[in-house]
């Protein structure tokens, strides 16, 4: 099997909590309720955590020494990442604070970090480096939102 590309999934990562706080502050400027801002940061810690499990695994799984006593640990992490999942739903809900349409948002940000990535290296000539490209978006974004809350 061919290794992870980890650099990948660290820049990932680091979109991903880029586009977080932006999407945070957007929020916070419609007036969100304290409880869409909670399912929001949930959402990302949530989606965050599945994209680091598929990480461990990825390397893991890759690696040429894997052994039967590495796959216990495995199926551990894999059952974990459900059972926080299933506890933080379960506390909003109990607490009355779910928020589910922040919270799927959230969650799903860093589907859309990997896509928007995708899209780049796709768009992108072989020869380009697309981290200057990246870097610009944040800028743009933070740019359209103070425009937009600016006029009103």
């Amino acid at each position: 099997m061919r290794a992870l590309d980890t650099a990948f999934m660290a820049r990932v990562r680091e979109t991903t909590c880029g586009l977080a706080g932006i999407g945070f502050l957007a929020l916070v400027v419609i007036g969100a309720s304290p409880a869409a801002l909670l399912c929001f940061a949930v959402g990302v810690g949530l989606g965050l955590l599945v994209w680091r499990c598929a990480e461990v695994f990825g390397t893991r799984l890759c690696s040429p020494d894997l052994g039967r006593r590495d796959i216990a640990p495995l199926i551990g992490l894999y059952l974990g990442k459900y059972a926080v999942a299933a506890v933080s739903v379960w506390l909003l809900c109990r607490l009355g604070w779910m928020e589910p349409v922040s919270l799927s948002l959230g969650f799903g940000l860093p589907g859309l970090t990997v896509l928007l990535k995708a899209f780049g290296w796709l768009l992108l000539p072989a020869e380009a480096e697309p981290a200057a490209r990246y870097s610009r978006f944040p800028a743009l974004a933070a740019c359209a939102l103070g425009k937009g809350w600016l006029s009103r």
